[in-house]
């Protein structure tokens, strides 16, 4: 008799309980999945503001090359004949040089704006400390190219030529180049890297990253040969990749105008520190 009113008295303690920590187990498992959604949503917006702000200011010296590209001063200059004396010619000249270096004061870069003009010689430039115009233009016209050279460095350089440059060897009146320097990259990644990110780089399949100046350069090393750009690019899911030393979580965005991904990375176990406390 005593067991069977112990027996019940557990049955009845169990019977009120087992709803309850079914409920508790589906709530935490809820609560879990959309904190941790949430945790990638705010990564990934984090991610996506820099690439903005990134491709912002590449986009801010096309409107540049454009505005000098359909200047009529910047064009007579590639005719001077046509100026007709040479007081005229200067005047043409200096309007086209303050012009440049307005242009080119504006913003945080402090890249180097440029018209050439291959049939005289002649090189209007802005006041750049950081680097001349290359001495070999690429081939053609075309969007951001990545050079490295020996002489003149790392950099991001764009042209447009008049008439259109399309193949080499032609021969044009005048060409606006833009010309963006590694290190002006670099610092915007260390920049970044206090306001959000962890050790933010650039990236593209065949070509060496560009780090910001204080990166873990032999992680990131080991995390390249994992990335898989093409699948995970545009996708609110992180990479997930399982190295030596940890488990990291990998996010990354193109950066339309270059062609090249933001990518940042984080250990799981700080990714998910706010889930674990929730636990």
């Amino acid at each position: 008799m005593r067991s069977s009113i112990f027996t019940n008295m557990v049955i009845a303690l169990l019977l009120p309980l087992t709803p309850i920590v079914m409920l508790y187990a589906y709530s935490n498992q809820t609560s879990s999945r959309v904190l941790t959604e949430e945790i990638v949503k705010a990564k990934r917006t984090q991610v996506e503001t820099f690439v903005g702000q990134l491709g912002q200011m590449f986009a801010q010296f096309d409107s540049y090359q454009k505005m000098l590209y359909e200047s009529t001063e910047v064009r007579n200059l590639a005719y001077p004949d046509l100026l007709g004396d040479d007081l005229l010619r200067f005047r043409t000249l200096k309007t086209v040089s303050e012009e440049i270096n307005r242009l080119a004061g504006y913003g945080r870069w402090k890249g180097v704006i440029a018209v050439v003009y291959p049939k005289t010689g002649m090189v209007i430039k802005s006041n750049s400390s950081l680097g001349a115009v290359p001495s070999v233009l690429p081939d053609k016209d075309g969007f951001w190219n990545y050079r490295t050279k020996a002489n003149d460095g790392a950099y991001f350089i764009e042209t447009i030529s008049s008439p259109a440059k399309i193949a080499e060897g032609e021969e044009v009146d005048l060409t606006v180049v833009a010309k963006v320097d590694e290190g002006e990259i670099k610092s915007d990644l260390s920049d970044i890297k206090g306001k959000g990110l962890e050790d933010p780089f650039l990236y593209k399949p065949g070509y060496s990253p560009i780090y910001n100046y204080t990166a873990n350069q032999a992680l990131i090393r080991e995390i390249l040969p994992e990335l898989q750009l093409i699948e995970h690019a545009g996708s609110y899911k992180p990479l997930l990749i399982r190295l030596k030393n940890g488990t990291f979580q990998v996010h990354m965005e193109m950066i339309q105008p270059l062609g090249w991904y933001l990518v940042d990375y984080v250990r799981s176990v700080k990714s998910w520190r706010p889930l674990s406390e929730t636990r």
